[in-house]
């Protein structure tokens, strides 16, 4: 049965949608569990199912939600890689998009292994091998990419000044505050200044972008919290959204401090060494993203405060939605298990050369 919640216009469309690519009607439309800014739908027909998104634009944001994840799950697939949803439909008109309906499950806590590390490092690895094909240059730039050690540094640092600059409405923004004030932007502040000698040493020059030929093709919020375990017990790759060129050192930072699971250094440390063994000058990738891993742990500490205190509803039992931290944590305890978690072989060496 249709979900009569649904709206008359989303039904109509999805109806429209089904029958100009040749699919029978639907029985059965309900909505799931949303992610992000995005709802999602289980479309069941007489002999299928589907995935269905339903995409929305703010004012804030310019980037084509639909067309970007559309488009890299058609280039993947074309490409023979089936570790994501086929896309099968879209109607741009009204932000609608068919996918393949994966059956399976979130991953849990306690079920990253090295199995699903090496998954993961397969998959990014297995892409980059596309990515030299005429059509992988008409793909966007991932969501809020940065090519400039500059830029990235600057974008932190707008960050790290808000939260310390917020006018606390309540005890819970007041403590985002305290911690940000007292832990963050201190360990920021070192973190940048080493950043920027480290660069120097390396003849990086801070604002030259990225060149062309360096950038990866990246899932982008590319975590554990964007994967399905199948019946089957293998893994697939949803909510690509926010796919594109990217910089490799973002990517690696961003799988490491995405705050929904927990990694080891080891797991991080592995990731790093296969997948940037593929990049033509290896050992200069991978002193560039060791110099700036505290920055991507800097932002992903911003990014659970910014969403944190956007709340005027604050959920002291711990976040439970995708991005706003370890779900067993409160949001500033886990901002703070992110500040402490990751580098401090880097920062220690940074330190010593110093002295």
């Amino acid at each position: 049965m249709i979900d009569s919640s649904q709206s008359p216009r989303l039904l109509r469309a999805v109806e429209e949608l089904l029958a100009h690519h040749g699919i029978s009607s639907a029985c059965e439309v309900t909505q799931l569990v949303s992610i992000g800014d995005h709802r999602q739908y289980r479309v069941r027909t007489k002999t299928d199912r589907f995935l269905l998104k339903q995409y929305f634009q703010n004012a804030f944001e310019p980037r084509d939600w639909l067309t970007a994840e559309f488009n890299f799950c058609q280039f993947l697939h074309r490409s023979g890689m089936e570790q994501v949803p086929e896309p099968i439909a879209r109607d741009e008109n009204e932000g609608l998009a068919l996918y393949e309906f994966i059956d399976g499950r979130p991953l849990r806590r306690g079920e990253i292994s090295d199995r699903e590390i090496d998954f993961s490092i397969d998959f990014v690895r297995e892409i980059n091998l596309q990515k030299r094909r005429p059509e992988a240059r008409g793909l966007v730039s991932a969501h809020r990419a940065m090519f400039s050690v500059a830029t990235h540094i600057r974008q932190v640092e707008r960050r790290v000044q808000m939260l310390c600059a917020i006018d606390p409405v309540n005890s819970y923004q007041n403590e985002a505050q305290h911690f940000t004030q007292r832990e963050l932007a201190t360990s920021w502040a070192r973190a940048a200044e080493l950043i920027q000698e480290e660069c120097s040493k390396l003849g990086i020059d801070l604002d030259a972008p990225l060149a062309s030929d360096r950038r990866i093709l990246s899932p982008a919020n590319f975590g554990f919290h964007n994967v399905i375990r199948t019946r089957s017990g293998g893994i697939r790759f949803v909510n690509l959204e926010s796919a594109g060129w990217d910089d490799p050192a973002r990517l690696a930072g961003d799988f490491f401090f995405q705050p929904s699971f927990a990694l080891e250094p080891r797991h991080l440390e592995r990731f790093r060494a296969k997948v940037f063994a593929d990049l033509s000058n290896y050992e200069f990738e991978l002193r560039r993203s060791e110099i700036m891993l505290p920055l991507f742990k800097t932002h992903w500490c911003c990014r659970v405060l910014e969403d944190f205190i956007a709340d005027s509803q604050p959920n002291l039992g711990g976040m439970e939605t995708q991005e706003r931290g370890l779900p067993w944590l409160s949001p500033v305890a886990a901002a703070r298990r992110i500040l402490n978690s990751g580098t401090p072989d880097f920062e220690l060496r940074r330190a010593g050369d110093r002295q």
